[in-house]
């Protein structure tokens, strides 16, 4: 089972389902007035359910490979660009690690558009201390992980996009005033 793709001068092929299909429109999305905010908004949704899930679902490498990354993303804390990529790749593990293949395609389908609303996010954070907070939430949502915490989970991942709104629409706000 797979989706059905076409060409013109081409026989119809089936390609295995991925988040393809989707990556597109969000591309484009969040090129709209307010398309990374809303970007935000929705994800957070996504997001939400897939660490609740995760922490309940997770295996002991899941959990491993999601310890190393945030390390890794300590360790680039003072390199947005780089730890941009990190934050994408924990993102990613936890989608893995809810045992979910539609929130999976989901996550992995707003990937690029992922990676561009977390440099926008970070370029709203101004001092050490807002960076520092940022990977603080990320080692919160790991330590409920650690726990199998699926509430305690889910809530540090609101928290984290929560936050992330925030900064965006106070920098939004000071750009206009």
């Amino acid at each position: 089972r797979g989706m059905i793709e076409t060409g013109f001068g081409r026989a119809a092929t089936i390609k295995p389902m991925s988040g393809e299909a989707l990556s597109v429109f969000f591309r484009r999305a969040v090129e709209l007035e307010k398309g990374v905010l809303e970007m935000l908004e929705v994800r957070r949704g996504i997001e939400v359910q897939s660490a609740f899930l995760a922490a309940q679902r997770r295996t002991a490498e899941e959990l491993t490979a999601m310890e190393k990354t945030v390390k890794q993303m300590r360790e680039h804390l003072s390199k947005p660009s780089q730890y941009a990529e990190y934050d994408v790749t924990f993102h990613l593990q936890v989608a893995a690690a809810s045992q979910n293949k539609i929130l999976y395609f989901l996550v992995e389908s707003i990937r690029n558009s992922l990676k561009e609303g977390n440099l926008v996010g970070l370029k709203h954070r101004v001092s050490k201390e807002e960076f520092e907070h940022v990977q603080e939430t990320h080692e919160h949502i790991l330590e409920a992980f650690k726990r199998k915490n699926a509430s305690a989970a889910s809530k540090a991942m609101a928290a984290h996009f929560d936050d992330a709104v925030a900064a965006i629409s106070l920098r939004a706000v000071a750009k206009k005033v």
